[in-house]
């Protein structure tokens, strides 16, 4: 599928069918996800997939967000400061979200070129999350991504135009 196409048409979805995805689909999801760019090449993000219904109920429970039960898979994409903090001290944490946050598009657009849905989870409870992925103290939870098939289709959501959210030059600028 074109990349223009994943772009125009990907949705965030959150009603799943009880599809099962295979592993190549998944591996090819986390692949993209390495391939995303980072500061100085540093790849701070780390990837933890899951797939237990045990598991999947309490990140959505710490989620506070139910409707994630019906995805049959999790990417939580996770955040290690100390990696990138040594390089860019007081910029880390400024440059680790950024890598992150372009890791998830990169998975994003895969999935939907694969022919899964997906949905972009940023709302949670950070302290029980934590607990329950067994993350140390050093690595941050900065996303969690589901994963499936989906047979709803979503409008487009309305957007607005390029001419309204950009300047030149300066911020306020419209004249080129």
């Amino acid at each position: 599928m074109e990349l223009d196409k994943c772009i125009k048409e990907r949705r965030s979805v959150r009603k799943y069918t009880n599809k099962k995805v295979s592993w190549s689909l998944i591996s090819k999801i986390l692949d993209s996800g390495v391939r995303a760019p980072s500061s100085g090449n540093i790849q701070n993000y780390n990837f933890i997939v899951v797939q237990n219904a045990k598991k999947r109920e309490e990140i959505a429970r710490a989620a506070g967000q139910l409707w994630m039960l019906e995805s049959p898979v999790f990417i939580v994409i996770c955040n290690n400061k100390d990696k990138i903090k040594k390089f860019y001290e007081e910029d880390a944490e400024h440059y680790s979200v950024q890598n992150c946050a372009a890791s998830a598009q990169n998975m994003l657009l895969t999935a939907y070129s694969l022919g899964l849905s997906t949905c972009w989870v940023g709302s949670y409870d950070e302290i029980a999350l934590q607990r329950i992925l067994k993350l140390p103290d050093n690595v941050k939870l900065e996303m969690i991504i589901t994963i499936g098939y989906s047979d709803i289709k979503i409008k487009e959501p309305k957007k607005f135009s390029v001419d309204r959210l950009t300047y030149f030059e300066e911020f306020g600028n419209t004249k080129k």
